[in-house]
């Protein structure tokens, strides 16, 4: 694969990903990592990515078109997605007052909320109108907007989950590893879900089968900390795992 080859792959992942780690460009290049650091260093002085200790991510300036954003992945796995979310739904009792992050498979699962007594907190922008329509009863957490990823996400935000105890929490993921857990590629998405992890009576995470075998940035919870809902695990293994498995 030639640098310029090399370049085109880099962009394409940064496109589906807000961030992606050196090793991961090596193994997807076959290049070694001396030569990852010298195709990254170029791309940054070429103004194309960031890079910032063990990774890199778009420049400002070739993100707007990126990939990552919450509206370009709701198609990516659907019925998958919409499988997991109908799982994930059928869990949730009368009564109860639940967690749904901004995910995309988070999204899908309001509408099976339907007629449930429930009671949502949410960041997902795209989650408050879709419950509205479905007449389920909601709290926003507050804080600044991502206006591409869609969801309410700050400081301010995890702030807001101190004072707030739930019964069930449902996240979504952008990697699981036996060695980090579940991972996720913003800081400040890391700090919310450690958060509602550790308010909630039960937590799930829900996981398309691309999600398996892969290491993002931050890493929020340990893999005992959360059931697994997923449409295939992929023969993932680890100690205190838990699969609930939801068909397609």
């Amino acid at each position: 694969m030639t640098a310029v080859e090399r370049y085109e792959c880099i962009l394409q992942a940064l496109q589906q990903e807000e961030v992606v780690m050196v090793n991961e460009i090596a193994d997807m290049t076959g290049a070694s990592l001396p030569t990852v650091r010298r195709d990254l260093k170029a791309m940054e002085e070429k103004k194309l990515v960031v890079r910032f200790h063990g990774g890199v991510q778009l420049a400002e300036k070739n993100a707007e078109g990126a990939k990552f954003n919450l509206v370009n992945r709701i198609p990516v796995e659907q019925e998958a997605k919409k499988a997991i979310a109908k799982k994930a739904a059928e869990l949730v009792e009368d009564g109860e007052i639940i967690f749904l992050d901004s995910g995309s498979t988070t999204y899908f699962m309001c509408e099976y909320l339907k007629n449930k007594n429930v009671t949502v907190v949410t960041n997902g922008i795209y989650n408050i109108t879709r419950l509205a329509e479905n007449e389920v009863q909601t709290f926003v957490l507050d804080g600044q907007t991502r206006p591409k990823s869609h969801c309410i996400l700050s400081q301010d935000t995890v702030e807001r989950m101190d004072s707030i105890l739930i019964d069930k929490a449902f996240l979504g993921v952008r990697g699981i590893d036996v060695r980090s857990g579940f991972t996720t590629t913003d800081s400040f998405d890391c700090l919310l879900k450690n958060k509602v992890l550790s308010k909630a009576t039960k937590s799930y995470v829900l996981a398309d089968p691309s999600k398996f075998y892969q290491r993002k940035f931050y890493s929020y919870g340990h893999i005992q900390e959360a059931a697994i809902i997923t449409t295939d695990a992929r023969g993932f293994q680890a100690e205190g795992l838990e699969i609930i498995l939801a068909v397609e």
